[in-house]
């Protein structure tokens, strides 16, 4: 993702200038021809500039070129008006140097800000848009011949994986922190890429590497950690498997790390594909609205993955601190 300043207010002012000599030249030419056509002076007649005292009215002029001049006069004070006030608009203000009145490098000026993200070659096909607006159709299409991305070689010292995460301009102060808990295992550009859409000083990210990982894959993650002080990794790892074996071990291990962290209000537990859709900044207007509640999906638990011999209600969990809290369900 790259991110790219878009000066608009430059072009607006930029444009005007350029423009406007081809307006008047238009706007005289049009005049000529219409005069020549014996209707120009109908047109003529009528003024739509309700300032014109009636000693300069157009009609009471004694050639076409004053005429003319009269009009192109109002025209430039119109247009002279227009720019003062785009000029002094809040989002246009602009200062020239010092050097050069026509130079473009301006300075004090309030500038749009809009990130671009650059699609790979693998993937620069896929309309993106479709995609999140929920065209089912396409997206089907898309995923029956998903296509697959090819590894590449990247630069892992601190200088451009920070160039890469954190962004070009401040960040604003979070209500609170929000840390993430990810497993992850294998791709690698993808965890990075989601470390930047969720990056924020505030907030807290811990990886809990699984055994199965390769060296290289390894060694990249401990980078980030290296890189950022807000990065952790859980140095116990475990054998992780699609049935969710030692899952809640790994994340358990992060959320021993993270209890020690301050200022985050609200832990994600994420997997290693799972994207975030939100910035850093909705994710925290949406929390605040909880307002600390936990928002928990529940599913029921197939009967392979949880031992039978067990007791598995509440007060034999011990969920609660007082057990009387917690009545046994009734036999029969």
């Amino acid at each position: 993702m790259a991110y790219q300043l878009l000066n608009t207010e430059r072009k607006a002012v930029s444009l005007a200038r350029n423009t406007k000599p081809y307006i008047l030249i238009v706007m005289l030419a049009t005049m000529v021809l219409l005069y020549h056509l014996e209707i120009g002076t109908y047109l003529l007649n009528w003024t739509p500039f309700k300032e014109t005292p009636p000693s300069h009215n157009i009609t009471k002029s004694s050639s076409l070129g004053d005429n003319l001049y009269s009009h192109i006069f109002q025209v430039e004070k119109i247009l002279q008006e227009i720019k003062v006030q785009v000029e002094n608009s809040p989002r246009m203000r602009y200062k020239p140097t010092s050097h050069d009145h026509e130079d473009e490098n301006f300075q004090n000026e309030e500038i749009m800000q809009s990130v671009v993200f650059q699609k790979r070659e693998e993937t620069s096909h896929v309309d993106c848009g479709r995609i999140l607006g929920g065209d089912i159709a396409y997206t089907t299409l898309i995923a029956a011949k998903r296509p697959v991305l090819v590894p590449k070689q990247m630069n892992t010292t601190c200088e451009e994986i920070r160039k890469r995460v954190m962004p070009p301009i401040p960040m604003e102060t979070l209500r609170f922190g929000v840390a993430y808990a990810r497993v992850v295992y294998r791709d690698y550009t993808l965890i990075e890429d989601e470390l930047r859409s969720s990056y924020h000083p505030q907030n807290f990210f811990c990886y809990s590497i699984d055994q199965k990982a390769n060296k290289d894959f390894h060694d990249k993650i401990k980078q980030l950690a290296v890189c950022f002080p807000n990065v952790l990794i859980t140095p116990e790892e475990f054998n992780i498997d699609s049935g969710g074996h030692f899952m809640n071990h790994a994340f358990y291990k992060c959320m021993q790390l993270l209890a020690k962290k301050p200022g985050w209000g609200y832990l994600l537990l994420l997997q290693n594909h799972d994207i975030i859709t939100k910035s850093p900044y909705e994710m925290v207007e949406i929390y605040s609205l909880l307002g600390g509640a936990n928002d928990v999906e529940l599913t029921p638990c197939p009967q392979d993955r949880w031992n039978h011999s067990k007791k598995w209600d509440a007060r034999s969990l011990k969920l609660f601190i007082n057990g009387v809290s917690s009545p046994r369900k009734p036999q029969g």
